[in-house]
Order: structure tokens, then sequence, then C-alpha cells
């Protein structure tokens, strides 16, 4: 990154010119933070990282800002971490437990276990739903809109590949985005 000053009168102050690389600096490391993030993601959270990806654009979820990300009990993962590199992919979604303080918004669900099937082959299926039911009708639990398995590869991969996905549940009742009850 670098500053760029328009030609003044006056020369730059030392406040102004420190002010600058100042700037310049903290950018660099927040980006260097963002990629060591990614970097130190497992390959299991990277299949899941991308999972979580192609529900948002199977869902139509990118520009939502009530979308909340649940990870399965057992799973060993690093939730922050995952949480964590979504911006970076133009996805600002929120943990579990933001959309539970509501309830409120839509949540993708990453149920446990996650499989290796064979050496790189990931299998783990995901549940989209939506938590607004709960508040706006008094129902116990969220609705499960879409079900389904994917099968992942990521063998030491910076990218995974989707080998197949396969939906075993969904329901035709509409999302409902955020109405207040009267």
């Amino acid at each position: 990154m670098s500053c760029s000053f328009t030609v003044r009168k006056r020369p730059l102050s030392m406040k102004q010119v420190i002010a600058c690389v100042v700037f310049a600096v903290c950018s660099q490391i927040g980006y260097a933070e963002e990629a060591k993030t990614v970097k130190q993601l497992s390959d299991q959270e990277r299949v899941i990282l991308f999972v979580i990806q192609q529900e948002s654009t199977a869902n139509a979820l990118e520009t939502r800002r009530d979308v909340c990300v649940g990870f399965g009990s057992g799973l060993s993962l690093n939730e922050k971490a995952i949480l964590s590199a979504l911006p970076s992919r133009g996805l600002k979604f929120h943990s579990e437990a933001w959309c539970n303080r509501g309830p409120k918004g839509v949540s993708i669900a990453i149920k446990a276990p996650v499989k290796q099937t064979s050496p790189g082959v990931y299998e783990l299926m995901v549940e989209f739903g939506d938590i607004d039911p709960i508040r706006l009708y008094g129902e116990h639990f969220a609705t499960v809109l879409r079900r389904g398995t994917y099968v992942v590869k990521c063998a030491k991969c910076s990218e995974p590949a989707l080998e197949s996905y396969r939906e075993t549940c969904c329901t035709s009742r509409p999302i409902v985005q955020s109405v207040r009850p009267n």
C-alpha cells in the first residue's frame, strides 16, 4: 500500500507523514493477519469454509446480514478461524450464538461428524434453516429449509473442489426476512 500526495504550496508536516506511514503499516498488518488465518486452517476447516460458501450461493445469502453459522458438537476444529475467514470472501456471517440471542435470521449448520471417506475426500451434512419462526410464531425449533450431504475433495489443498451434493430434505415454506409482528 502506498500513500499518494497531492502537490501543495506548503510542504507536508511531520505529523502528516507519520500518519500516512502508520496507516500503511497497519493496513499491511491487517492483510497479513487475515492471510495467516486462512493459511492456518486445516484441510477439514478449509472444506467447511468452502461448504459455507456453497450454501451461501445456493440460498442467495451473500448480501444478508442475519446469517449465522453453527458447528455440531464433537467437531474438533477452530470455529473462530473459520468465522474470521468469511469476511475476506464477502460473507458477513455471525456465530450461532448471535442468532440465538434474538432468535433471528437464518442459519447454516455444519452437522457432526465430518467424515474423511478416503485421503483428501470429506463428507459432511449441512442444514440451512430459518430461525425466525421461533420468534414470530412461538415454534420450538427452526424450520429446516434445506439439508444435504456434500462430498468435497481437499488433499493438502488451497482450494477445495466439490465432488457431489445430495439434497436429503427441504421444505416449501418461504424464508421470513426479519418481519416484526404487529
